[in-house]
């Protein structure tokens, strides 16, 4: 049975997000305080999974707790952050998909895979390796096109989503499910964008910094679908 490569991706994506113990839960009304020693890179307005359910941050106080509402009891013992965001497809698909998300804070960071184009299909049964994909993923964030000068893009956005990036190999290079490569390209992008191909508008309402990569990891065959 074929992999289904977007999927594969989202799922080694999911390890790469800052994840953390909560210590404890209090709660005054629908108001729930979520003690943490590490809040890694979260900042109010944010969002992050508790037990499997999504919540909004709505106060921080760093590598202390923050706060969320909801009406419901909220309980778990981590926090996962939402961010960054995946979206796969073609860039019309992922248009589409966009435009239904209504809070701007769910949309960025984010990584990007384009609809894979082409893969070398492995028909040795003696050799455990399904396929080889050609895939072309980025890793972007929200840029300052008018104010920002050189330094500033690293700084501000291509430095932290460099680290997204590092975080992606090495956890591909973890999966039971990537075999060896050896390397891959990265391209980075001070001035990112991508364009409806029908209108010829950027796909974001917002001026975006992207590191891309192009990389051909070895799917190992297995028997349970990805979906």
């Amino acid at each position: 049975m074929a992999t289904n490569i977007p999927n594969l991706i989202g799922s080694i994506i999911d390890t790469i997000r800052d994840t953390h113990v909560i210590t404890s839960i209090t709660n005054i009304g629908t108001t729930y305080t979520i003690n943490t020693a590490n809040t890694h890179g979260l900042v109010a307005g944010d969002y992050v999974k508790i037990n499997s359910i999504e919540y909004k941050i709505t106060s921080l106080v760093v590598n202390t707790r923050f706060t969320v509402v909801s009406t419901t009891a909220v309980t778990g013992t981590s926090w996962t952050a939402s961010a960054p965001f995946y979206y796969y497809g073609t860039p019309l698909q992922i248009s589409n998909a966009i435009n239904k998300i209504k809070d701007y804070q769910k949309k960025l960071p984010i990584i990007v895979l384009f609809e894979t184009t082409e893969a070398d299909v492995n028909d040795d049964p003696t050799i455990d390796i399904e396929r080889t994909p050609t895939l072309q993923i980025f890793f972007a964030c929200e840029a300052n096109f008018q104010d920002w000068d050189w330094d500033d893009y690293y700084v501000g956005a291509l430095t932290p989503m460099q680290l997204y990036v590092d975080a992606f190999i090495e956890a591909l290079e973890d999966s039971p499910r990537i075999g060896i490569f050896k390397n891959h390209k990265e391209t980075p992008y001070q001035q990112w964008n991508m364009e409806r191909l029908s209108t010829g508008k950027n796909i974001f309402d917002a001026n975006l910094s992207a590191i891309g990569i192009d990389i051909n990891p070895p799917i190992i065959a297995n028997d349970t679908p990805d979906c």
